[in-house]
């Protein structure tokens, strides 16, 4: 379904583009010595629909849910504001609304980069929608609720190299530039990327795939009272346990399970057991898997989708 809906896309960005004619059809009028015309008008309605987006672009403000939190929700409301403005969000997101107009799905890509700034940059970017494959259990709008995705995309091979040196890569010269990536059963053996035949000469391009995914873990919580307080008062001391000290709207304390076993003898009581989804990421080509690490966020992917009106 997939490959279809690919193959589909293409069609209507060429339909949109002005390209109308099939190669038959243009080969028929060329050898007749008649002009090849196109009458857009669909370009017109794309245009319109696309150009409303822009005169009415939603701006992102935090709004405070508690008494006396209204300065912390301008002030996150200005830094979400400078983020987009750094990182031209409007543009791109208006890149992907147009996707999402003529494909019917649309993708944007949220993620800290070192590139231009040594101490990091939130980088939002389109993304082409088919280059992305998706969970087929998910049938929700945008795509939520999606066990997995997967973004695959030609690298130049130096800069391949450079961040997996060693890595034997995946040349895109196996697969069509045009033809789908079956990843589906591919993604989660790490073993096949589903290679279907690349034409061209492309020796200095690698195909690398990133796929995400989500699942459960266990999360312990308690009463801050649970806890020795001479173990609490460490705990103040150490960065990566500072956060789980901050106590939810419940006033429980949560805590990972490797967290869990370090304060295990130090905890009076039974804890609440729950789980949490955790987000993870794995970077592979062809048979190898180059990196495996979390989602930067943690609670969410990197690749977001903008859905059109659903076709059942």
């Amino acid at each position: 379904t997939r490959n279809k809906w690919r193959a589909e896309a293409k069609k209507s960005y060429d339909f949109v583009a002005g390209e109308q004619w099939s190669p038959e059809e243009r080969q028929v009028m060329e050898d007749l010595m008649r002009p090849v015309t196109v009458f857009n008008k669909v370009a017109p309605i794309v245009d319109a629909i696309v150009g409303h987006e822009m005169a009415n672009r939603q701006a992102v403000a935090y709004l405070p849910r508690q008494t006396g939190a209204s300065e912390v929700a301008e002030v996150l409301s200005a830094a979400a504001k400078w983020v987009r403005d750094e990182s031209g969000a409007e543009g791109e997101e208006s890149d992907a609304f147009f996707d999402a107009v003529v494909t019917g799905e649309g993708w944007m890509s949220t993620e800290p980069n070192y590139d231009d700034d040594p101490d990091g940059q939130i980088l939002m970017e389109r993304v082409d929608p088919r280059e992305m494959d998706i969970d087929p259990s998910c049938h929700r709008k945008n795509y939520k609720g999606a066990k997995w995705l997967c973004r695959s995309r030609k690298w130049d091979r130096a800069r391949a190299e450079e961040m997996w040196p060693g890595a034997d890569f995946e040349p895109t010269t196996r697969r069509s530039s045009d033809e789908p990536i079956d990843v589906i059963s591919a993604a989660f053996y790490h073993l096949d990327s589903g290679t279907q035949g690349r034409s061209g000469t492309e020796g200095n391009l690698v195909l690398i795939h990133d796929f995400q995914w989500w699942e459960y873990e266990p999360i312990y919580r308690v009463k801050p009272e649970q806890i020795v307080p001479e173990t609490l008062a460490a705990m103040q001391l150490v960065p990566e346990m500072r956060e789980a000290l901050k106590p939810s709207e419940t006033g429980l304390l949560t805590f990972t399970e490797e967290q869990w076993k370090l304060l295990t003898p130090y905890v009076m009581g039974k804890p609440v057991v729950q789980r949490k989804k955790a987000y993870k990421r794995m970077f592979w080509s062809g048979s190898q898997v180059l990196e495996e690490k979390d989602c930067p966020t943690k609670d969410n992917f990197t690749f977001n989708a903008i859905t059109a009106k659903r076709d059942h």
